[in-house]
C-alpha cells in the first residue's frame, strides 16, 4: 500500500536520526536499532512439512522459478534478495564455501547441510524464504522447528493430509511459530480433504493444486493466488504494527530525532512542544509502570531458583533421576514466566522483546528436558540465569 510505504519511509528517517543523535541512551539505541532492522528487513517466511518434495515444490511455486535449476536433493535453503547473485554453503563440519553467481555444481556436490542464496528477484525484496526439507521423523522435525523459530515471521506447514503424526509434530512446535502459521495442502488427485480439526491449529488453510502446470508460465497452480494474497495482507499488517512500535518509541525519544531532523509533528505527542521538565515526567511514567510489570515475574523467578537449588542440595549424586526432576522444574519455571509475559501490553516494545526471549528460553528448556541427562541440567541452569539477567537489565534501565 502506498500510504503504508510513506509511513514506513518517514518512520525510518526519524529512527535513523534518533539513532545518530549524540545524546541517545544506550538502551534506547539498542531498541532503536531493533526497530530499524524490523522495518528494513523483508518478512521471513519459513516452509516446513514432512515431505521434502512438497516443501520444495511449494517454494518454487511461490517464487515462480526453481532456485536450484532442477538439482536433485535439497539441503536446508535460505533465499534472500541481493545483487550480485551469491551462494554460500555450510558443510557438516561447520566449514563454509561461497561463490559469486548462482549455486554451482561444485557447491551442491559438496553435500551441504545449509545453502544460502541471494538473487536480485523482485519478490525477495518483500519476502525472504527458508525451506527445511526434514523427514517425518519427530526428532528431526523438532530440531528443525526449534532452529527456525527465531528466524521466522510467518510459518507455512506444507501437507498432503495432515495426519496424526504431523499433528503431533506441530503440537510440539515452538509457540513462536504457532503465533503466525498457515497450512497449505498440496493437492493431487489422490489427496483427501482436510479434517476440520486439522485447520484449527493454523490461522489460515489453503489448498494449492499440484497440477501439470509448468512453473514460470502465466498460469499458476490453482489456489496459489489466494495464498499469495494472504501473505501480502499479513506482511502489511505486521508492517503497520512495526510502524506503530516506531511511533511509540519516537513518542518517548523523538526529541533526539528532532535535534537531527528538524521539527517534530503533532502526532509525536505533547512532549514535542513541552519544556524539558515535562518531557522528563512523560518519559519516567512508562518506566515506573515497567518496574511494576516486571518486578513480580523477577521475584517469581528468584523464588523458583531457590527452590531448584534446594532440590539439588537434597539430591545425592547418582540417587534416582534427579536430573529429570530438576529439568522438569526449570521448564515449569519458564512456563510460569511465559504465562505472565502473555499478559503484558502489546504496545510496549521493550516488554515485547523480553517476552520473545522468555518464549525462546521456554522452547529450549522443553528440548533439554526431552533430551535429559546431567549435562542438560547445567544448560538449563545457564538458561535461567540468562533470563534473570535480562529481567535485571531491563529493570536497571
Amino acid at each position: 500500500m502506498a500510504s503504508l510505504s510513506q509511513e514506513t519511509t518517514a518512520a525510518l528517517a526519524r529512527l535513523e536520526a534518533a539513532l545518530n543523535a549524540p545524546g541517545i541512551p544506550e538502551r534506547a539505541a539498542q531498541d532503536c536499532a531493533r526497530l530499524l532492522d524490523k522495518l528494513r528487513r523483508p518478512a521471513r517466511i519459513s516452509i516446513f512439512g514432512s515431505r521434502a518434495a512438497d516443501t520444495r515444490w511449494l517454494l518454487c511455486a511461490i517464487l515462480g522459478a526453481d532456485p536450484l535449476a532442477g538439482a536433485q536433493g535439497w539441503p536446508a535453503i535460505e533465499l534472500a534478495h541481493g545483487d550480485p547473485p551469491r551462494a554460500k554453503v555450510t558443510l557438516a563440519d561447520g566449514s563454509t564455501l561461497a561463490r559469486e553467481g548462482p549455486p554451482a555444481a561444485d557447491l551442491l556436490s559438496s553435500e551441504p547441510v545449509f545453502l544460502s542464496i541471494t538473487v536480485p528477484w523482485p519478490a525477495l525484496k518483500r519476502m525472504s524464504f527458508l525451506a527445511l526439507p526434514a523427514t517425518a521423523d519427530p526428532a528431526e522435525q523438532a530440531a528443525a522447528l526449534a532452529w527456525a523459530a527465531r528466524r521466522t515471521d510467518i510459518a507455512i506447514w506444507c501437507t498432503r493430509r495432515f495426519d496424526a503424526a504431523e499433528a503431533a509434530i506441530w503440537a510440539e512446535a515452538p509457540a513462536r511459530l504457532k503465533n503466525h502459521a498457515l497450512m497449505v495442502q498440496v493437492a493431487t488427485d489422490a489427496a483427501p480433504p482436510l479434517a476440520c480439526q486439522a485447520t484449527e491449529a493454523f490461522e489460515g488453510t489453503f489448498t494449492v493444486a499440484r497440477a501439470p502446470e509448468r512453473l514460470g508460465q502465466d498460469d499458476k497452480p490453482r489456489g496459489l493466488d489466494r495464498l499469495l494474497a494472504r501473505l501480502e495482507a499479513d506482511i502489511d499488517e505486521a508492517l503497520r504494527a512495526d510502524v506503530d512500535a516506531a511511533r511509540l518509541f519516537l513518542h518517548r525519544f523523538g526529541h533526539l530525532a528532532a535535534a537531527q531532523a528538524g521539527p517534530r509533528s503533532v502526532e509525536d505527542g505533547p512532549s514535542a512542544r513541552g519544556n524539558p521538565a515535562a518531557r522528563t515526567r512523560d518519559d519516567s511514567r512508562p518506566d515506573r509502570e515497567r518496574v511494576e510489570l516486571l518486578s513480580e515475574p523477577l521475584l517469581y523467578l528468584r523464588r523458583r531458583a531457590r527452590l531448584l537449588h534446594e532440590t539439588l542440595e537434597l539430591c545425592e549424586a547418582g540417587a534416582g533421576d534427579w536430573a529429570a526432576e530438576v529439568l522438569a522444574g526449570c521448564t515449569e519455571t519458564l512456563e510460569g514466566l511465559r504465562e505472565r509475559a502473555a499478559r503484558w501490553p502489546e504496545d510496549d516494545f521493550r516488554a515485547h522483546e523480553l517476552r520473545e526471549a522468555v518464549e525462546e528460553a521456554c522452547d529450549v528448556s522443553v528440548l533439554l528436558q526431552a533430551e535429559g541427562g546431567e549435562d542438560q541440567v547445567e544448560d538449563a541452569a545457564v538458561l535461567l540465569e540468562q533470563i534473570r539477567q535480562e529481567f535485571e537489565r531491563e529493570l536497571a534501565a
